[in-house]
């Protein structure tokens, strides 16, 4: 946590605390900044264009494959968590078989191919159907996110701690002790407020 606070004051843009989810894009375009960590597509395929920051393969330099592996007994998988789409038709709807056939419609193959090309690798695919779309063959840099969704797990992943873990997940506990310590708390007391917080959850 010394380690970060450190790093965090002189490597980082110190105003990261008032970003939204676009910032960290416009920055890096921009070159405010010369490294993000960024999984999203919308950076790589803007880069290009705008001519910004680029690998060797003249192209944005905006991913790196994810670790792979599959999650075992008692462990969270060993890389991270992807873009997930969730539906749901309220019990109370008064149009539950019109939006359960709208949803049917939407991800038929025809509809889901517009879709899924345009997006050029935001979302991962539905089914290993889509692991062999020609979409990832228009762009090389993007081939390595065709198949991380079979290696990789969310807090959705059936085991007796997953409540506990969407629950510590959802209160950004991790994320809010880093903050407390890049703002004034001792490394020590921020580590302490997040081992309270997450004992909270997952007992002492």
């Amino acid at each position: 946590m010394k380690f970060f606070t450190g790093f965090w004051k002189d490597a980082c843009d110190e105003g990261g605390l008032a970003w939204d989810d676009s910032n960290n894009n416009r920055a890096f375009l921009s070159g405010t900044i010369s490294a993000t960590i960024e999984r999203r597509v919308d950076l790589h395929r803007v880069a290009p264009e705008q001519g910004e920051v680029q690998d060797g393969h003249g192209r944005a330099d905006a991913h790196r494959h994810p670790a792979r592996g599959k999650p075992g007994p008692g462990r969270l998988a060993p890389t991270r968590y992807h873009t997930a789409f969730n539906h749901g038709v309220m019990s109370y709807s008064k149009n539950q078989k019109l939006a359960k056939d709208f949803i049917k419609w939407w991800y038929s193959k025809p509809q889901m191919d517009v879709w899924f090309t345009a997006q050029k690798g935001f979302a991962q695919g539905l089914t290993k159907t889509w692991e062999s779309h020609p979409m990832w063959q228009q762009d090389p840099v993007m081939l390595p996110y065709r198949t991380p969704p079979a290696s990789s797990g969310s807090s959705a992943t059936p085991d007796p701690r997953a409540r506990r873990r969407r629950e510590a997940y959802s209160k950004y506990i991790i994320i809010d002790m880093y903050a407390k310590a890049i703002q004034g708390m001792s490394a020590e007391e921020a580590v302490k407020w997040a081992e309270g917080e997450l004992k909270k959850i997952y007992g002492a």
